[in-house]
């Protein structure tokens, strides 16, 4: 909440007090109360619930909605400017045909002046075009000609650059699942096309979309000694990761009236997490994560040709695990998190990311049979095929719901079936580590209880998934003697 509540308490006082009207004129009340709690007092999210009299769901829904409403108030005050350039560019036909030539002429040297300011090429040919036609004898329609086709090519570079972002997202969803290197060096070649295409002429806008996949890129497909080393024969210095994060920051900042740019922000503050946990800072970690937290449901939502947003939500589960506080994973927390969540079987990536993220806070709820359930639900999707490896991690956290559950023979079927599996995909350590869990798996319904118990807990010290941004589920499980007390039911703390 902690994002939210500094965003309400940094609105001007003129508003604050329109927001907390206009909430009011349509109806939030509660909307209204929660508005005016966060900006004039102290309080935790559990006194905020108990004051307006809401259930833990019913308040995480409302804080999120009030989120929401926030945004299209702020978006409606900066798109004012931009909107207003627009709607005189697509009135331009009307405005020839009825103002002096001389004004309309004066008219559109101001609009190509902000549109340059903005970056927006389209609508620049546009202008271009009609001051051709209104300087039709002038010395300056050759130049106005220029400039028109210079516009439509740069319109070309853009649409280019932007559909190359959403491409890069569409393949890394592939390579997300699947770890193979073909896919991988589709990546890197769409990356290095991405950074060329920047420099094709001075635009922020080119570098803002170029910048977010690269930093992507060198979060999650390339380590910093693997970026470095496809970039070793380019001519120009590749900025520091952190620097190029900045770099970002300041375009998004200084161009804040564009709306395209106020969204994005919510991009760079997902990059700015990832770039904390990948690095290992665990305080700014957990600051970022908790300020971002709030509109999670947006980036899942509608940001999949700008990112990857699921891996936010393993970000905030391994920061939930670390604290010991994966109680707070409750189904109506879980809910409220994925609320008005949109997405399709056939979105395989995405579809499986979201889905072991909830088996995984089952798991961790002790709702064996509900994660049973979901991944039931899916493993009857033909599109897992494509994805041997994802589909064995799956069944393998299958299997472990049937172990806590005690039902041996469904875990020891599937043990049967996955030991056969497993010997199709080629070796390496995550692979080897996978298969040393599902021999972990046999032992509890071996004999001798209390040898299985000490031998089980002896063999799962041994097992160490190695790090991968790739799909992992099976890293999330904490393999100590809290699971080992777990499968054998004995009387202790809730270790969760």
């Amino acid at each position: 909440m902690t994002n939210l509540k500094n965003i309400v308490k940094q609105l001007s006082e003129d508003a604050y007090k329109s927001l907390h009207g206009l909430l009011k004129n349509n109806g939030a009340e509660k909307s209204a109360h929660l508005l005016c709690f966060l900006r004039e007092r102290k309080a935790t999210d559990m006194k905020l619930m108990n004051e307006l009299r809401l259930s833990t769901n019913a308040y995480y829904t409302l804080r999120s909605r009030l989120g929401q409403k926030i945004d299209e108030y702020l978006i409606n005050r900066i798109e004012g400017s931009r909107t207003r350039i627009l709607r005189k560019v697509y009135s331009i036909h009307d405005m020839i045909f009825t103002q002096k030539p001389t004004l309309a002429t004066a008219t559109l040297k101001k609009l190509e002046k902000d549109l340059l300011y903005y970056d927006m090429p389209h609508e620049l040919a546009i202008v271009y075009k009609y001051l051709k036609k209104l300087q039709l004898h002038s010395a300056d329609t050759e130049r106005y000609e220029r400039h028109y086709h210079e516009q439509i090519s740069k319109g070309r570079t853009l649409d280019k650059m932007e559909n190359l972002l959403s491409d890069y997202f569409k393949i890394y969803g592939k390579y997300y699942l699947s770890h193979q290197e073909k896919e991988k060096r589709k990546l890197i070649r769409i990356e290095q096309d991405m950074e060329k295409l920047s420099l094709s002429y001075p635009s922020h806008r080119l570098y803002v979309y170029a910048s977010l996949g690269t930093i992507f890129h060198r979060l999650y497909t390339l380590t910093e000694e693997e970026y470095h080393q496809e970039n070793k024969n380019d001519s120009r210095d590749v900025e520091a990761l952190e620097d190029k994060i900045q770099c970002l920051e300041q375009h998004l900042n200084e161009f804040a009236e564009d709306p395209v740019y106020h969204h994005l922000k919510y991009v760079l503050a997902y990059l700015k997490l990832s770039y904390f946990h990948q690095y290992g800072t665990f305080k700014k970690t957990e600051e970022a994560y908790q300020e971002i937290e709030p509109y999670l449901p947006y980036l899942l939502n509608n940001y999949k040709a700008y990112t990857f947003s699921e891996h936010a939500l393993f970000i905030g589960l391994r920061y939930h695990i670390r604290n010991r506080s994966t109680a707070l994973l409750s189904s109506q927390k879980r809910d409220s998190l994925l609320a008005n969540y949109e997405v399709y079987v056939e979105d395989t990536p995405h579809y499986l990311a979201t889905l072991s993220y909830r088996v995984l806070c089952e798991y961790y709820d002790r709702d064996y049979s509900k994660a049973i359930k979901l991944i039931d639900q899916f493993m009857r999707y033909n599109g897992l095929r494509m994805y041997p490896r994802a589909t064995i991690e799956l069944r393998v956290l299958l299997c472990l719901q049937y172990v806590m559950l005690n039902e041996k023979e469904k875990a020891q079927q599937l043990i049967r079936s996955l030991q056969r599996k497993i010997r199709t995909l080629p070796s390496e350590p995550y692979i080897e580590s996978i298969n040393q869990l599902i021999r972990l798996l046999k032992i509890p319904f071996g004999n001798k209880k209390n040898q299985r118990k000490q031998y089980l807990l002896e063999q799962s010290r041994k097992i160490s998934f190695p790090k991968t941004p790739n799909y992992s589920p099976l890293s999330f499980i904490e393999l100590n003697e809290d699971f080992v007390h777990e499968i054998f039911r004995l009387k202790t703390k809730n270790p969760f």
